[in-house]
């Protein structure tokens, strides 16, 4: 084996192995070329096939140092091929880099351009592997926790249970011995019975204070848990600084009803296009923020998966695979979201709009107009049909919001009745001219101005965008 080994990398490597120096031009140069020929032989006899191609990438290092682009190229087409050859993405991936640039050097931006697609498709494949297995983990961890959590508060309930149904016999045992005592002393009985009942009573006491600390405790662990979900839901969210690089003027306004949230809002870039997305998942809470973990990571793999791009195809694949995560499940979970997806092309200049229920609002220089999502869920549904996708040529000042339905489904006010999507619409229109901060702090006093003392009905996600 080791043999045939050794003859499959001496194939790999035809040609001379040891490159000729400087010719005393580059005197240092030349004692380095020295020191990596003599670690290349090392790694041959050890048949290191990790060190004999790092050996080949360094050359173009070494080439591209002393200005000799023409061996630079021909040594990091070898490591190239031999990482190929070998499936090491990553180092692949930078050897492809490597090239893009000596191709760019000597002017063949053809072949530039090719290696650094090549490059690109390598680091985002590697990334999305690497992202995919971070998310499965978590996932995995949080379902393992809340079964923990479970049986914890299972086991102390049923203590509880067979402590209470202890002291019930205690307490009818006692209540014989009483009865008896009671007909030979008058006296001693009412004396035993006082006795007796407070120390039962100091004893119930104990118990019920015992039992208020585990509660105490169980409800912690319960509330550190949640909060641990919801560090695990915000890692998944964008960066709003990473947004506002595309979209200088740019908000968000996030309040989730709980800790964690079914509520979620989602970007991506893809060379020129940029992708932003409000989603609502079903429910709120614990339930909604475990709902949105499954559609994030499905609409994340129809961009960066599926490399889809047109917003109602990316729908109708996110689709797809959220109903094939919930089939999985013998209980037929039927959970899913409503959506609002745009597409910003900064070539054309033209936003493309798919929903899934959700609509969206764009204000231009005719005033605020509405485009509604198709009314169909992500998720079961019957008679599921292909999504829609919308096309808007946009103008510098336009501005586009995208909005779960927390906000109009609000009830609050004088009546305690809902905000209404037609109070909604008015509302963005009054604002849509004033400065980006300014409107978010207007649709947030305007909330909880509303909501008043009645309690927060539902997440509430919305992003405004302007061109």
């Amino acid at each position: 084996d080791q043999a045939e080994r050794r003859s499959k990398l001496k194939k790999l490597f035809s040609g001379p192995l040891f490159p000729k120096g400087t010719g005393g031009v580059f005197p240092k140069y030349d004692k380095a070329l020295e020191y990596l020929n003599k670690g290349y032989e090392i790694h041959l006899a050890n048949n290191n096939e990790a060190g004999i191609v790092r050996h080949h990438a360094n050359l173009v290092a070494f080439y591209n140092k002393i200005g000799d682009t023409k061996n630079a190229l021909k040594e990091a087409k070898m490591a190239y091929d031999i990482y190929k050859d070998l499936g090491r993405k990553v180092e692949q991936s930078d050897v492809a880099a490597s090239l893009s640039r000596l191709y760019d050097k000597i002017g063949d931006h053809k072949k530039a351009l090719t290696f650094y697609k090549e490059h690109v498709t390598l680091r985002d494949s590697v990334f999305n592997e690497k992202n995919t297995r971070e998310i499965t983990q978590k996932e995995m961890q949080f379902a393992f926790d809340k079964k923990v959590m479970a049986d914890s508060l299972a086991r102390v309930e049923q203590e509880k249970i067979q402590q209470m149904e202890y002291q019930q016999k205690l307490n009818q045992q006692r209540t014989y011995t009483v009865g008896g005592v009671i007909i030979l002393v008058i006296v001693l009985i009412f004396t035993f019975i006082i006795f007796k009942r407070l120390k039962i009573s100091n004893q119930q006491k104990a118990i019920i204070h015992e039992q208020k600390l585990v509660v105490e405790e169980k409800n912690k662990e319960i509330l550190d848990s949640i909060n641990y979900a919801k560090r695990i839901q915000s890692a998944i969210l964008p960066s709003i600084e990473n947004i506002k690089e595309d979209f200088p003027e740019f908000f968000v306004l996030y309040k989730p009803k709980d800790i964690v949230a079914g509520d979620f809002y989602w970007y991506t870039k893809k060379q020129d296009k940029i992708y932003l997305a409000v989603a609502d998942c079903t429910g709120h809470g614990v339930p909604g923020a475990m709902v949105s973990v499954v559609c994030h990571n499905a609409l994340h793999r129809s961009v960066n998966g599926y490399k889809l791009e047109d917003p109602a195809q990316i729908l109708d694949k996110t689709a797809e695979l959220v109903i094939n995560a919930f089939k999985k499940n013998e209980e037929g979970v039927k959970d899913g979201m409503d959506i609002a997806l745009c597409c910003f092309d900064a070539n054309k200049n033209t936003l493309s709009y798919a929903g899934a229920i959700n609509s969206l609002f764009y204000v231009n220089k005719d005033g605020l107009n509405e485009i509604k999502g198709d009314k169909q869920p992500i998720g079961q549904y019957e008679n599921l049909q292909p999504f829609t996708s919308h096309i808007i040529n946009l103008e510098k000042g336009d501005t586009v919001y995208m909005f779960s339905d927390g906000y109009p489904d609000q009830f609050g006010g004088e009546k305690g009745k809902k905000y209404m999507y037609k109070r909604f619409r008015e509302l963005i229109s009054n604002i849509s001219q004033l400065d980006f901060s300014k409107q978010k702090n207007k649709l947030e006093q305007e909330f909880e101005d509303w909501r008043g003392g009645l309690e927060q009905l539902d997440d509430v996600c919305v992003i405004g965008v302007r061109v």
